[in-house]
């Protein structure tokens, strides 16, 4: 809308194979300033001071927060868009996690789905490896589909393979 300045975020998740940033990320944290919205027609340098302004206040902190796997998983299990909408999403969170009591269960709920749908195939990989009880190959699978992301999104550089709790134990 024209005349509206409202800034808004949202963080994405690499385990899910993103073909590239923008509105596929879910909503873990979506913030608008806290005070009232900028009326009036910003130039460019206005926005970006702005924008960078509310970044440093609020959403940096908020990053900072989410220090551990644990408290990812309790904010996308809690968030506006709760991970258990999407059972194959929250299915591959619970594989991260190690918690595969609960992702068998989710098989379980979900398994006719999944396998009747050639859209779940990477769902049904995991799925066997699971079943097999490899846990390493669950592990490395996920890390090749967080590759794939940090690649897609350009930030490969940056990126280091999340280290399951799984995998430390």
């Amino acid at each position: 809308m024209k005349g509206i300045f409202r800034p808004a975020w949202s963080v994405t998740d690499l385990l899910f194979m993103q073909p590239s940033p923008g509105i596929d990320g879910f909503i873990l944290y979506h913030r608008y300033s806290t005070g009232p919205d900028f009326y009036g027609d910003l130039d460019e340098q206005a926005q970006s001071d702005t924008l960078c302004a509310l970044i440093e206040e609020h959403t940096i902190p908020f990053l900072r927060s989410v220090d551990s796997f644990e408290t990812y998983y309790r904010l996308r299990i809690h968030c506006l868009q709760p991970i258990a909408s999407w059972p194959a999403m929250h299915f591959r969170l619970e594989l991260a996690l190690g918690h595969f009591e609960i992702a068998h269960y989710l098989v379980s709920k979900h398994r006719s789905e999944w396998f009747a749908n050639p859209e779940f195939s990477k769902t049904q990989s995991l799925v066997s490896l699971l079943e097999k009880h490899d846990h390493a190959g669950i592990a490395a699978l996920l890390h090749e589909w967080e590759a794939i992301t940090a690649k897609n999104f350009k930030i490969e550089h940056l990126w280091e393979p999340t280290p399951f709790p799984f995998e430390t134990a």
